[in-house]
């Protein structure tokens, strides 16, 4: 049952593949930790190869290898450029022309592969750098068909199917480790950035699948439903970095991190950048674009051109009711990206004993239910408490207790009577446009925000808001001015695309980003 997946071509992927490039932007850091332990050696004739293993339509993977790129030269020097040798793989029926047309746009050598990962693509010690991203979760082939589920892990496999599927994803993934392990010089660094799940079915993006399934119950015929599987298997954390199967193939872990990112598409509609019919028509482009193959694939033979574009047109129009009816709600995650709770409470407890302020950052929904019991563990040792309101109204649901229509502000003093003991102490939560809640032992201060003109970008604005606190933290400046900073950080970086800022020195403190 030989099968391949391939996403929609004529740069639809490219067009509609922007929570693929938030998870790119998430590996940003990774990216500059690979290169900071790259310790292959080469010498100034010898061809520097980057490849990326699965590159899609190349426009994301080209914003991956510009990053690989930059922290190369800030490592080696600029000279590195005219030895790098970049290297895209995908399978053979890829839009290629798209890669080309994106690639030509660097400076340095650019070459593709038309060739499964799941076999080696360049002879063995030749590459310096591999990286791959929202790929390897795709399997090589279909292990057998799901009664019930076009989605191995979408709570209907039966305990057969499920274990043909998690073998299957076991074998490819030894597979892809080893073909890499095979090609990395000695010294070598890969970077893998899987779509993960943090349980048996818990990939964050559940309703994804559910109403693709829903929608195929509509529009397909008894066979063609059994035939419409995903052929992607999500692994744990666990499963990706078995130490076991590491040592078996050579490969020495670096760092292993699990993260749940908000999807950029709904976090426009939550800004009320977008309305509803706005999100539903990206979303559903977005989802259209990496799995209409999987739909056409199932379609009978007899079918004709015209049934196919009819049957497609239908099954996508279902899907759009489908997300209409639910709302964007469930669809604001993007799946786990493969954290550690007792690092985190090894780190607070080293503050406390060195007298240090820790600081702590609620970061997402599925970690503030999850992870409750760790993170009241935690709270006693805290003294800044960072996080939105449907983080804190999440944390407050699940472990305070406290009904979710119990009011921000009561929320925010309920969780800072949790805090260390220390007289500076405060938790701070963020609204989007709305007002920001701050709770000290001195009671609750609110301040309004100054809006940007326009959002470009949302990606890395929460952190930004929690650096530019911490940062005037560190100068002495009082409670009221680190907000201030905090709002400065966040309102520039909405402004503009990726996480930087293209004058870090202009901040002026005398002017207000928000007020009390």
């Amino acid at each position: 049952m030989e099968t391949s997946n391939v996403m929609k071509q004529n740069q639809h992927y490219n067009l509609n593949s922007a929570p693929q490039l938030a998870i790119i932007h998430k590996s940003f850091s990774y990216i500059q930790k690979a290169v900071e332990e790259h310790k292959a050696k080469f010498s100034s004739t010898d061809i520097f190869f980057i490849v990326d293993y699965g590159c899609a339509h190349g426009a994301n993977s080209f914003i991956a290898i510009q990053a690989i790129i930059k922290a190369l030269t800030q490592k080696y020097g600029l000279d590195i450029e005219n030895q790098i040798s970049v290297i895209y793989n995908d399978l053979p029926q890829n839009d290629w022309s798209a890669v080309f047309q994106v690639a030509s746009q660097s400076s340095v050598t650019s070459l593709a592969s038309g060739k499964s990962f799941y076999q080696q693509i360049l002879p063995s010690n030749t590459v310096q750098f591999g990286y791959t991203s929202s790929a390897t979760h795709w399997l090589s082939k279909k292990p057998c068909n799901l009664r019930e589920h076009c989605y191995a892990l979408g709570g209907k496999s039966s305990a057969e199917e499920l274990k043909l599927w998690s073998t299957q994803a076991a074998e490819d993934y030894r597979l892809f480790l080893q073909h890499r392990s095979n090609e990395l010089k000695k010294g070598a660094v890969l970077a893998c950035v899987n779509p993960s799940r943090i349980d048996v079915n818990d990939t964050g993006i559940l309703p994804i699948f559910h109403t693709l399934y829903r929608s195929a119950v509509t529009v397909l015929d008894e066979d063609e439903l059994l035939n419409y599987n995903i052929l992607v298997y999500y692994r744990s954390l666990e499963q990706e970095t078995d130490p076991t199967l590491l040592k078996e193939l050579n490969l020495e872990l670096i760092c292993a991190d699990l993260h749940l990112l908000e999807n950029p598409i709904y976090q426009d509609y939550y800004q009320k950048n977008i309305n509803l019919e706005e999100f539903i028509e990206k979303y559903t482009e977005f989802v259209r674009s990496w799995s209409e193959s999987s739909l056409l694939r199932c379609l009978r033979e007899d079918r004709t051109k015209e049934e196919q574009i009819k049957i497609s047109e239908e099954f996508w129009n279902e899907f759009r009711n489908g997300v209409r009816l639910q709302g964007a709600e469930p669809f604001k995650h993007n799946p786990y990206q493969s954290t550690c709770s007792q690092a985190v409470l090894k780190l607070a407890e080293h503050a406390e004993k060195k007298r240090k302020i820790f600081a702590f950052n609620l970061s997402a929904e599925y970690i503030c239910e999850k992870f409750g019991e760790e993170i009241m563990k935690l709270l006693p040792l805290v003294d800044f408490l960072f996080g939105n309101e449907q983080e804190a109204k999440c944390f407050a649901q699940h472990h305070l207790n406290i009904d979710t229509n119990t009011t921000i502000t009561h929320i925010a003093e309920e969780l800072q009577k949790k805090l260390s003991k220390s007289t500076d102490t405060c938790v701070i939560i963020t609204r989007g446009a709305d007002s920001i809640v701050l709770a000290s032992k001195n009671g609750v201060k609110m301040f309004t925000v100054k809006r940007p003109p326009k959002i470009i970008d949302t990606i890395g604005c929460g952190d930004a808001f929690v650096g530019g606190f911490l940062a005037y933290w560190s100068l002495n400046t009082s409670i009221d001015d680190c907000i201030n900073a905090a709002c400065y950080c966040a309102y520039e970086c909405l402004l503009q695309t990726e996480c930087q800022f293209s004058n870090p020195s202009s901040f002026n403190p005398t002017k207000r980003y928000c007020n009390v």
